[in-house]
């Protein structure tokens, strides 16, 4: 029986608390595994399929790519700006 020394433990989480809300570019997620890395609800992956998040399909099941979703999140309108102005940041560090 092989050591378990030399292999990871699958009976636990693979995705710790200090992992939610991360994405890693490098790395593939299963939909499930990605929406509850971001806490996504279906309508939330919905609206991300439409808006253009890129999804792949593999034996009717779907993948994301982190490099895909970072892309995807780069390419949002930025919600700072108002009518092609930045808005005044009045918070303090």
């Amino acid at each position: 029986m092989p050591s378990s020394e030399n292999r990871r433990d699958f009976d636990t989480n693979p995705h710790s608390s200090d992992e939610i809300g991360v994405i890693r570019a490098d790395t593939l997620y299963t939909r499930d595994a990605f929406m509850a890395r971001l806490g996504f609800k279906d309508a939330a992956w919905r609206s991300a399929y439409r808006q253009g998040l890129r999804v792949r399909y593999c034996h009717g099941r779907a993948f994301v790519y982190g490099g895909d979703f970072i892309e995807y999140i780069r390419q949002q309108p930025d919600p700072n700006q108002a009518e092609g102005k930045w808005r005044k940041w009045t918070g303090t560090i």
